[in-house]
This record gives structure tokens, sequence and C-alpha cells, in this order.
């Protein structure tokens, strides 16, 4: 295998972020498209361009033997744009749910087990003629493999449809709609600092470049408040519990999305780490202080030092609280402007610091950072909202 030593002069962000140094493989790739399309087909699965199945699985073989190799980075796109069709369904249908009962949902929907279900009803298995898939150890029952291909064959539909391609496809294999989800009764609560919130959120929307029409989804994005005591009697009110799952499957399918069309795809490399790295809490927490997103969230004091700093005991950090909000934000953009909206929000202020952020994964210390940011214990600046507990 060739090795490549970089120069001191060389500039590694000159560098592709998905780059495989060429080696040989005696397996001969043959595209599987047209076989896999036409199994799908007969259960009501259509693809405009079927050559992008030829792209999700191939055919290899070499002497007698073959074997089908998925492609990683298609694998994960159709994990993250499920959750996110999911996600958004659900919460248009129920708004009040929070982000228990979506992940319910995702638990008994979009499971290994379900999923493995779903390949078998679509007829998958049938494309593998007993072969083994790539050369990963999967259990004798095939359940992870079975997954894993529909995972594929989402992310080409995906590509080749966009989201509306998968909804089309949760209603096929009947998981659209999702049955009864309880409502939570919530009540419209007016609050004596109303104004001064909106006047923060105007500020928000100059900094992140995003303007609502109708401001509800964005008020709701940034109260974490669950509940407050109304004349003496607690009445709950709209947080953004949902808005949270809905925006953290839209930032992981933007930047799955991004990495696709930057070659992850050609070069067949594991996005995974790359978009955990770029959407972790502390990365997320620093685009939100970025835009000044902690000077208009409403939150106990409680709630934004509940989460623990990592080896200091004894000490909490807000940082969890600040990614949580600007997910919600996200989820927020998306329920107003579509798809479109929520990656152009992403594509200016999330997915820049990728490439950043994956080579210093791991890297940062809860205090460090934060003291890099200007910000050290309780001492971030936020509104001086009202107390939820005396409305």
């Amino acid at each position: 295998m060739a090795v490549r030593i970089r120069r001191m002069s060389e500039d590694p962000k000159s560098e592709p972020l998905f780059a495989s140094t060429p080696q040989y493989d005696p397996w001969q790739p043959e595209p599987a498209g047209q076989g896999l399309a036409k199994t799908l087909g007969s259960s009501g699965i259509h693809f405009k361009d079927a050559t992008i199945l030829g792209q999700a699985v191939t055919k290899l073989t070499w002497d007698k033997e073959s074997r089908i190799e998925i492609n990683p980075p298609m694998e994960t796109l159709g994990d993250k744009v499920l959750w996110a069709a999911l996600a958004l369904d659900v919460l248009q249908q129920y708004p009040t749910c929070d982000a228990n009962d979506l992940n319910d949902v995702r638990m008994q929907y979009l499971s290994n087990s379900y999923l493995a279900k779903v390949a078998d009803r679509l007829n998958l298995p049938s494309i593998l003629d007993g072969k083994h898939i790539g050369s990963r150890d999967y259990s004798a029952s095939g359940t992870k493999k079975r997954a894993n291909l529909v995972e594929a064959v989402v992310g080409a539909l995906y590509l080749d449809q966009g989201l509306p391609g998968i909804k089309a496809f949760l209603e096929t294999i009947q998981v659209l709609p999702v049955p009864l989800i309880p409502k939570k009764p919530v009540e419209d609560v007016d609050l004596p600092d109303d104004l001064q919130f909106d006047v923060a959120l105007a500020k928000l929307e100059g900094k992140a470049g995003v303007y609502f029409k109708d401001r509800s989804h964005l008020r709701q994005a940034l109260t974490s408040w669950r509940h407050v005591i109304k004349g003496g009697a607690e009445v709950s009110v709209a947080n953004n519990s949902g808005l949270e799952s809905l925006g953290d499957s839209m930032i992981a399918l933007a930047l799955a999305d991004h990495f696709i069309h930057k070659g992850a795809l050609k070069h067949r490399e594991n996005i995974t780490p790359a978009i955990a790295s770029a959407s972790n809490n502390r990365q997320l927490a620093k685009v939100a202080v970025s835009l000044e997103m902690q000077s208009c969230l409403r939150i106990t004091t409680e709630g934004l030092y509940a989460t623990r700093t990592k080896n200091k005991p004894g000490e909490r950090s807000p940082y969890k609280a600040f990614a949580n909000a600007l997910e919600a934000f996200v989820g927020a953009v998306f329920l107003e402007g579509g798809k479109d909206a929520a990656f152009g929000f992403c594509e200016k202020h999330i997915i820049p610091h990728a490439r950043d952020a994956y080579a210093s994964r791991h890297s940062w210390e809860d205090g460090k950072m934060w003291e890099e940011w200007g910000f050290s214990g309780p001492a971030i600046p936020r509104m001086p909202f009202i107390d939820k507990n005396k409305v």
C-alpha cells in the first residue's frame, strides 16, 4: 500500500474530507440496481432512476464466489432520512407530543428487528440468494444485514425522490399514519415578559438569517418550561421537547446529505463519525452561543445546569440546554419553511464547522471549551425572565 507523507507546508484542510487510498481488490463490481428495482417495483416502490440503486447495493464476484456490498454512506443516509420523515409526520399529526413519544415511535418502527421484517415483506432477501454482505460479522438470523439493506434502499430513494418519496415509502410499508398518541393538553399563557421575549427573538432571527411569518413555533422552540403556575394551579405549556427531536433528525440529515454530495458515496467512507462529531452537544452549543440564543431561552436555572461536567464532579455545564435549544430552533425552521429552509440554516451555521469538529473530536474538555467561548459557570448572560412559578 502506498503511503503518502504530508509536507509541513501543506494545508490539511485543502485535502478532501473523505478520501481513500486505492487498494487492490480482486472482487469485480457488478451493478445490482436493475434487479433490485424490479423487486421493489413488485411491492409498489418505483424509482425514476434505477442506477441510483446500483450505488447503494453492488454485487461483487470473484471466481465462482459472490457477495453483496452495501455502500456505508447510503446506509447512513437512509437511517437519517427515515428518522427525519417519521419525526416530521408524527409531530404534524400530534403537535403536543414530546421527545419521549417520538423516541417510542422510533424504537418501534425504525429498530433493526422491524426493518428486517420490512425487508422480508419487500422480498429484499431474494437478492442475497445465500450470499453474505461485505466482511462484517452478522448474527445468524441476518437481522442486521436485512435492516441495513432497507436503509440503503431508502437512502437511494431519498436521492431519487426527496422527502416526499420517503413519506410514500413509509405509507407503503404501513408505518404511516402512526397510531394514536395521547394528546397532552397545553394552554396559551400570556406572560408579562412576552414583549421583551419578542424583541430578543427578532434579534435572533437577524443573526440566524431566518425570519418567521408566525412566531408560534419559534416561541415554542425556545421555551424549555414544561409547565407554569397560574392562579395557584399548575398548567402545561407548549415546550420544545418534540421540536428538539425533529431538529436533531434534520441536522443529521443535512450533514449526511452534505457529505454524500461531497464525495463520501464515491469513496464508500463511513460518515457516521463525522455526523456525530459535527452534531454533538458541544458543537451545537457553540453554534447556539454564536447566535446569542442563550439570551432568549426560557428555562429554569435547574434545567440550564442539569448536565454534569465531564471529569469534574460537582460542576455542571449548560451546553446540553443550549444544544437542545438549537435543535428545537432547526425543527421550528423546518416546520416554517420546509427542508430547504432548514438545510439553508445548517449550511450557513453548522456545516462550515463540520471539518474542524471531525478533526478535533473528543479533544475538548468542558471547562476549556467554555473558557474559550468567554463563559464560565453561572455567569452566562441571560434575559431576566420571570420565574415560571410566579406567572
